[in-house]
């Protein structure tokens, strides 16, 4: 990526490096706008898990911290739709996706009894890759569009 610059005229490079700056700043935040909701997608998926209480109940509490890990197959990060109000309380503020309802804390601390469950680690790990080729390409765009 090649950004040429005049020494000459000072005033005019000036303004070129705040059009620059101004045009990055919005391709960046567009950008990040799409890897917001890349998470809100992801966050709905681990929030939609499929066993029901019965389903637990029957496997013993698999995860429960008596058991030294969770004894479910699969990822601790799906979190199981009970009422779904876990599911539902995600949303989006900025840039940043929050889920405010009352057992956000516990699931990702975990209890005395229950283990934590690192959803928000996987939404991370799930969508970190996109996320940094999107923003190196909205800067990649905004310089070349000099």
């Amino acid at each position: 990526m090649a950004i040429s610059i005049r020494l000459k005229n000072a005033r005019a490079n000036d303004r070129r490096l705040r059009m620059l700056a101004t045009r990055i700043k919005q391709r960046v935040e567009a950008a990040e706008a799409v890897s917001t909701r890349d998470a809100y997608r992801e966050a709905i998926k681990l929030s939609s898990g499929r066993l029901t209480p019965g389903d637990k109940r029957r496997r013993g509490y698999p995860y429960a911290k008596k058991w030294g890990g969770s004894r479910i197959p699969g990822d601790p990060a799906y979190i199981n739709v009970v009422r779904g109000v876990f599911r539902q309380k995600w949303r989006i503020s900025g840039n940043r996706l929050i889920n405010d309802a009352d057992v956000a804390g516990f699931l990702h601390h975990g209890t005395r009894i229950m283990e934590d469950r690192p959803i928000r680690q996987r939404i991370i790990e799930r969508t970190y890759w996109a996320r940094v080729t999107r923003m190196k390409e909205a800067v990649r765009r905004a310089a070349r569009s000099t």
